[in-house]
């Protein structure tokens, strides 16, 4: 049976976390358009039966503003400096924070997710893969290869990915290329998840925005090649949170579109936050859905 408490974090030792963005995963009802449920993504679709998941909304399609969001706390409309970010945070209570991205990506996750900031904060290692050209297959490889070489190090105790697997296929190759990308990615988190449960660490999973899940606008017959704003999922991944959920039971026959989301991307950061028992030292404006 599924416990619908809200989530409580063990007091304790602190256990390595890693952080794995889906860039281009996003959640709309099931159809042809739909690569992701044409893909029929078995092991994502397991996780969401046995963990927490939250749906996320915001009404914004730019990448950029969306990255900065999640990261900053901040609602969309505000987007400028904010006054902290995650990265920061995990420096100032002396976390050691490893980002891992492909070169193609690497502006989203390591400037717009840093709150505009060029510089690492203290404690904060980059690692870019790949080159500026696009090789959406070796790149995420590469990624995937860098992301265990890590976790079985356990030299940091956060870890983040991004995966933009489906963003790229999306803006960039046929339908057909795209349902392979999801199929690949659903096996990479397969991965990454047995990896993170065999360490007894965290694993948090997050889209900051979709793709693949709408392909192509039925009204017009136009392709489309550009990020949505439908919801994104937000998934806790962690042997203790096996059977609990974020307020809402199981999605009928893993249609995920049927769920109402639960906040804005804003909420993302002071969820972390409160998963990881920290807190900012600047008073953040949104609050944890935890």
């Amino acid at each position: 049976m599924r416990d619908d408490n809200l989530l409580e974090k063990e007091e304790g030792s602190r256990r390595p976390v890693v952080l794995l963005f889906l860039d281009g995963f996003g959640i709309d009802i099931f159809g042809d358009v739909n690569a992701i449920s044409t893909a029929k993504p078995k092991f994502f679709y397991s996780l969401v039966k046995d963990y927490p998941i939250a749906l996320l909304k915001n009404s914004s399609r730019d990448p950029r503003k969306r990255y900065w969001s999640l990261g900053t706390g901040e609602k969309i409309k505000n987007f400028s400096q904010a006054n902290t970010c995650l990265s920061k945070i995990l420096a100032e209570n002396n976390l050691r924070h490893l980002k891992i991205s492909s070169a193609y990506n690497f502006t989203y996750l390591n400037l717009l997710f840093n709150n505009f900031n060029p510089e690492s904060f203290p404690l904060e290692e980059k690692l870019m893969v790949g080159q500026e050209r696009l090789d959406v297959f070796s790149d995420a490889k590469e990624i995937i290869e860098e992301t265990k070489k890590a976790i079985d190090d356990n030299n940091h105790d956060f870890i983040t990915v991004s995966l933009p697997i489906l963003d790229q296929l999306s803006a960039n190759y046929s339908f057909k290329q795209t349902v392979k990308g999801v199929k690949l990615l659903d096996e990479y988190i397969r991965k990454i998840s047995q990896l993170v449960l065999d360490k007894d660490a965290i694993l948090l999973i997050v889209s900051p925005f979709g793709n693949a899940e709408y392909t192509k606008d039925l009204s017009t017959d136009w392709l489309n090649k550009e990020p949505t704003n439908n919801p994104v999922p937000f998934l806790l991944v962690a042997k203790e949170y096996m059977g609990k959920t974020i307020g809402f039971a199981d999605p009928l026959d893993d249609d995920l579109s049927l769920l109402s989301p639960i906040g804005g991307l804003d909420v993302f950061l002071p969820t972390v936050l409160k998963f990881l028992n920290i807190e900012a030292k600047h008073k953040l404006m949104s609050k944890s859905l935890i």
